[in-house]
């Protein structure tokens, strides 16, 4: 998800998408977004927590280490090749 917006050209946007497409945007990109040439046109921009994992707090997991989590936050048992978050950190599964 893109902090800073993407730049467009203004023609790849209906009138009917900016009043009925619901624009998400990272955590604190907001005003940039409202503040841009073409991303401004969206009615509903709304900001939200791409990574949908709260306060990593180091030790909460009693000693467990390398756990693996999605970038949607949930655990994962048998991680394959991808991207993951072990220990606060993002790491490449190959």
């Amino acid at each position: 998800m893109r902090e800073v917006p993407a730049s467009i050209r203004s023609n790849n946007f209906s009138d009917e998408q900016y009043e009925t497409v619901v624009l998400y945007v990272p955590t604190g990109s907001l005003e940039k977004y409202k503040a841009d040439y073409i991303w401004k046109n969206f009615i509903n921009i709304i900001e939200f927590d791409a990574t949908n994992i709260d306060d990593i707090v180091e030790g909460e997991l009693n000693g467990y280490e390398n756990i693996y989590y999605d970038l949607n936050g949930r655990i994962v048992e048998n991680p394959t090749h991808g991207i993951y978050i072990v220990n606060g950190k993002k790491v490449f599964v190959e």
